[in-house]
Formats: structure tokens, C-alpha cells, sequence
């Protein structure tokens, strides 16, 4: 198993299959957004939607941000 399949299964232990999941990227053209909604879907996620050139449309509207590690160890 890779470190990112287990850094998945960390992640989302705790989420219900139903819980409402968006994506983001920087850019229209950016396909990771999408990319991650498709294998949100195949993991089970269904209610998963996608916010094109999220990131930009996120800070241009002032909403607050925090930077840090993405993947952080749960204790």
C-alpha cells in the first residue's frame, strides 16, 4: 500500500459516504479538482461537487485562510 492510499484511509475514516465534499483548484483550467471529485466518487463519496478556480474565487471574496501541513497525524 502507498503512503498516500494510507494518508486516504486517515483522512476520511471518520467521514460518512454522505457527507458533502467540494474540490478546488487555482485556475479554470485546473484539472486536479476534478481529477480528486472522480476518485471521491469511486471511493464511494457521491455527494462530492466541484467549485471551478475555487482558490482564486475563495480569496478574491475575502474568506479567511490558514496555511500549514495538508496531512497532519490525527493523535
Amino acid at each position: 500500500m502507498h503512503d498516500v492510499d494510507l494518508k486516504f484511509m486517515v483522512v476520511t475514516q471518520d467521514l460518512e459516504l454522505e457527507t458533502p465534499i467540494i474540490t478546488y483548484c487555482d485556475g479554470e483550467t485546473c484539472e486536479l479538482s476534478h481529477n480528486l471529485a472522480l476518485f471521491l466518487r469511486d471511493a464511494g463519496f457521491q455527494n462530492t461537487r466541484v467549485l471551478v478556480n475555487g482558490w482564486s474565487l475563495w480569496r478574491l471574496a475575502g474568506m479567511p485562510v490558514e496555511s500549514g501541513t495538508a496531512f497532519q497525524s490525527r493523535q
